[in-house]
């Protein structure tokens, strides 16, 4: 997408050349985030918590939180 690679190499002057349609309302996590984010990202983790036992921790991919929130979405 040249529009990220524009913004990811700070290219700024380059961004007025763009039309963007913004609708009235959208779903951030399902229109922005998956389609940059978590489709880039699938499989590199995005979360790693340290629980309670010495040296544990827990790691959570992005496609793992992705369809995490899709069930909590109901």
């Amino acid at each position: 997408m040249e529009l990220l690679f524009i913004i990811e190499h700070r290219e700024y002057a380059k961004l007025s050349a763009f039309a963007l349609h913004v609708p009235e309302k959208f779903n951030w996590v399902w229109d922005v985030f998956e389609p940059i984010v978590v489709n880039q990202n699938a499989g590199r983790t995005m979360l790693e918590m340290v629980i309670r036992f010495p040296g544990a921790t827990k790691s959570n991919i992005f496609c793992a939180i992705y369809y995490i929130c899709i069930e909590l979405r109901g």
